[in-house]
């Protein structure tokens, strides 16, 4: 069965990350990064991690997951080394109807995180379903020799414009199509021309 792709607003969704070590980091990171509201749970952090909690970037606890520490989040993320956690965290997660990702075990998973490609407002995401993280990584850095970051600009302006076709339109679907062809789509086609150069 194939996955559903998606992108995610997660400006102050309460998510949960149990594990301190580089893998929770870096989710906490991404985390962070999309404007969420994050909690971590671990005996110990690696040192960027302690250095969020202190600086109040994140809510961290000193200890082991228990029993229902996911109650109340909506996305929580398993990254121990513990296997048998892992699970248990899973478990409660699906109990609880609690989308989450689980590091050590793709099958316990309800979603992958990507390997990603940003250029401001370009997202591009890679996954190869959790089989080979290490191919998606490297398609992604071939990805990133393809776009530079002057593609943000240009999709900095495309916004502006975009925004300014559906003020002029006032609603009226046939002006903002007629704006769109005129104003917007010449934009998207110069900047599918640079990218073929």
């Amino acid at each position: 069965m194939g996955l559903y792709p998606i992108f995610m607003k997660l400006k102050n969704v309460p998510c949960l990350v149990v594990g301190g070590g580089a893998v929770a980091s870096r989710k906490v990171k991404g985390l962070l990064e999309s404007g969420a509201r994050v909690t971590v749970i671990s005996p110990e952090i690696s040192p960027e991690l302690l250095q969020l909690a202190l600086t109040g970037n994140i809510n961290y606890l000193s200890r082991i997951y228990q029993t229902n520490d996911c109650k109340g989040f909506q996305l929580v993320f398993a990254a121990t080394s513990d296997k048998e956690a892992d699970r248990q965290i899973a478990q409660e997660a699906s109990a609880n109807i609690i989308l989450h990702n689980i590091a050590s075990e793709p099958d316990e998973c309800d979603f992958f995180v990507p390997s990603q490609v940003s250029r401001g407002l370009l997202q591009i995401a890679v996954s190869t379903s959790g089989i080979a993280p290490s191919l998606a990584k490297e398609i992604r850095l071939y990805l990133e020799s393809m776009f530079g970051d002057d593609l943000n600009e240009l999709l900095e302006h495309l916004k502006i414009v975009r925004q300014e076709v559906v003020l002029e339109a006032r609603g009226d679907e046939t002006s903002k199509k007629r704006l769109m062809d005129e104003r917007v789509a010449p934009l998207v086609s110069l900047i599918i021309s640079k990218l073929r150069k």
